[in-house]
């Protein structure tokens, strides 16, 4: 079977393959940087949209959601791997994305709000700071602690706690700065915002034009006619 031959069967089944299964149109994407000890992962949670049967409306901003992963000794493989397993992440609104783009100075720090680990069901606080080493380049790091520990410092000796730090290159930074610039329109939902206007318009102005052509056809049939007002009537228009 050829190429051209295999398209056109996927095209008239309609993109159904595997047992008349649908292709899903969700896409999944992420970025990772691998390091020495660390790794680093950015995934994007959509903004939730509540449906009214009119339209819709954002009931929740997207996120970007920053995880952290450690490596652990690879125990006989060839390749270490990273535990995403036990992976922390920290969630970055709009308006934190905002400041990392509009900040040049570091060190930046966020901080969320405490919230209960599942496992250990101990509340833990998150701070997620980007920073320069001494080499110039940048470091990603998160703080987890139990939410009554003042100081990030007391992380490592708190019981429970975590700290993740993946160095980050500037081009790597740069990449990060786009991605992130670029979500800002689409975790608004400002991109559903526009194309639903752009469907829409067309849709108002040929209502608006069959509108007119009713008004126009009901008012010549309102004109009087010579059968009615005879032919003097003719005559003056």
């Amino acid at each position: 079977v050829t190429m051209a031959a295999f398209f056109r069967k996927l095209a008239s089944c309609g993109g159904k393959m595997r047992g008349r299964r649908h292709f899903s149109t969700r896409t999944y994407a992420d970025y990772i940087l691998y390091k020495g000890e660390s790794a680093l992962s950015l995934r994007v949670i959509p903004p939730e949209l509540a449906d009214s049967g009119r339209y819709q409306s954002l009931t929740r901003q997207g996120l970007i959601n920053l995880e952290f992963a450690e490596r652990f000794p690879s125990s006989g493989i060839s390749k270490a791997r990273f535990d995403w397993k036990n992976k922390s992440n920290f969630v970055l609104t709009v308006n934190q994305i905002g400041d990392i783009l509009a900040n040049s100075k570091l060190p930046l720090k966020f901080e969320s709000r405490p919230s209960v680990a599942t496992q250990s069901a101990i509340i833990q606080k998150k701070t997620f700071s980007i920073d320069s080493d001494e080499d110039s380049e940048l470091e990603f790091t998160l703080t987890v602690q139990p939410a009554e520990s003042d100081s990030v410092d007391a992380a490592e000796s708190s019981p429970g706690a975590k700290y993740v730090k993946v160095p980050v290159s500037k081009g790597e930074f740069a990449v990060i700065r786009s991605l992130l610039g670029y979500s800002i329109p689409y975790l608004l939902a400002f991109d559903k915002v526009v194309s639903s206007a752009a469907s829409v318009q067309p849709k108002r102005q040929n209502q608006y034009e069959e509108d007119t052509r009713k008004e126009t056809k009901s008012s010549a049939r309102e004109l009087p006619s010579t059968e009615i007002w005879g032919d003097k009537f003719s005559e003056a228009k």
